[in-house]
């Protein structure tokens, strides 16, 4: 059997941290076809030595043959390997690298710089918003590359302008990594749950003030603030903001009208027999299939957190947009949606990885004390609990929820199995 792809890479062995260093592909395995010897398909890949030997980073970078280690990288050791179709893990197709520390690159201070509020697709917001808009949070930050911020969302209903802790919490990311660039991005929807929360304290007025802060150990930077028509707010009163929060009125549950599947539309499941598979019949779409991530058919009911692949078929449709949502249907109450993205069709045969999970606001959880406390127990990183991903942030998500929900004089205890709170000291 003829081998081909990469077998001989030349790179700097000991690179200065904080300094891009490049890797050149300088010999190919002999079978190699010529049309295959090309840098731009190179694959590289960064791997760190652990306990076990080597183990990826992640870092894997097709056509871009450089690294920048970073201002702590000397104090571990690394490996990088060029290949076309799968890493062999020794050398001359690899280079054990020992990075050494650069004396005459400062610390830069870690700081997040400004944040700003657009459309999802980068575009300036120029008029009051509507509830259901797709928004991007893009913050520009100063030596954080490679870690972790989250993004959250407010409603200004304080006087003074700026970022206020007494202004109304509304949701917040997951983690979102910054860049090699210094920038890292939230994409979010304005969903219609967060009307009735905006409207706790502001007596219903005909525009809700939303920004974003983005946090980083502690430190806040605020977006300017956009407007949103607030659907409830028509009969809003004229008088001035209450200054203490005993003047208020009596809040007025507003009600929010939750997604659910159009009658409508094209609809395709992981049951290719199902009843409710549905063809385009505007005559776009001509078929849509749901795979696991390798394009094979399911074998088995695909967990929550697994990614999946959409293959959609379509005709004359290069360059629009469309809004990819993935439902789970139970049987029991309504479907909720466990994806839900606007996508560009790139060719007429589009192919979409994704990974369909459960928002907590918008699943049926979100409303029942009980199911909120085992969303919390279950994204718990210090249960055992499985079935889903492992995430500090969404557990409290859940437990937060089950408490608003909770009354002062509520008896129940023991669910799943739990005693007392003192087994979520470490999350807090």
């Amino acid at each position: 059997m003829t081998k081909g792809g990469v077998y001989r890479i030349k790179g700097d062995k000991n690179p200065l941290t904080g300094v891009k260093t490049f890797y050149n592909v300088v010999e190919w395995y002999a079978d190699t076809p010529v049309a295959k010897r090309k840098e731009e398909l190179v694959i590289w890949e960064l791997y760190v030595k652990g306990d076990n030997g080597y183990r990826s980073t992640g870092i894997k970078k097709r056509g871009i043959n450089h690294f920048t280690f970073g201002p702590n990288a000397h104090k571990f050791s690394y490996k990088i390997e060029g290949y076309l179709h799968q890493p062999e893990g020794k050398e001359p197709m690899a280079i054990f690298v020992q990075p050494q520390r650069n004396e005459k690159v400062k610390p830069v201070e870690k700081d997040i710089l400004g944040v700003s509020l657009t459309y999802h697709d980068g575009s300036k917001i120029t008029k009051a918003l509507s509830y259901m808009d797709r928004l991007k949070a893009l913050a520009k930050c100063q030596g954080l590359e490679g870690l972790k911020i989250v993004f959250t969302l407010w409603e200004d209903d304080e006087a003074k302008e700026g970022h206020n802790t007494k202004n109304q919490y509304i949701t917040k990311s997951p983690e979102i990594e910054v860049d090699s660039k210094g920038y890292a991005r939230w994409n979010f929807t304005l969903f219609n749950t967060y009307i009735t929360l905006a409207n706790k304290r502001e007596d219903e007025k005909k525009k809700h003030e939303y920004y974003v802060t983005p946090k980083y150990v502690g430190k806040h930077t605020a977006s300017g603030n956009v407007n949103v028509n607030n659907p409830s707010g028509e009969k809003a009163s004229t008088s001035t903001k209450p200054s203490t929060e005993t003047q208020q009125p009596p809040l007025k549950k507003t009600p929010t009208k939750k997604l659910a599947p159009k009658a409508n539309s094209q609809k395709s499941s992981t049951n290719p027999s199902s009843e409710n598979n549905q063809a385009d019949v505007k005559g776009y779409v001509k078929s849509v299939r749901i795979t696991d991530k390798n394009g094979d058919a399911f074998t088995s009911n695909p967990k929550f957190g697994d990614t999946v692949r959409i293959t959609i078929n379509a005709k004359d449709v290069k360059g629009l947009a469309y809004n990819l949502r993935i439902w789970e249907r139970d049987y029991i109450g309504k479907p909720d949606i466990l994806y839900n993205e606007i996508h560009t069709f790139k060719n007429d045969l589009q192919y979409v990885l994704c990974t369909p999970d459960y928002k907590l606001r918008e699943s049926k959880a979100y409303e029942d004390k009980k199911a909120s406390f085992a969303w919390g127990l279950w994204h718990d990183p210090n249960f055992s609990k499985s079935g889903c991903k492992k995430d500090k942030t969404l557990a409290m998500e859940g437990y937060q929820r089950y408490i608003d929900l909770t009354t002062d004089n509520d008896s129940t205890t023991n669910y799943y199995g739990i005693q007392g709170l003192s087994y979520f000291s470490d999350l807090v």
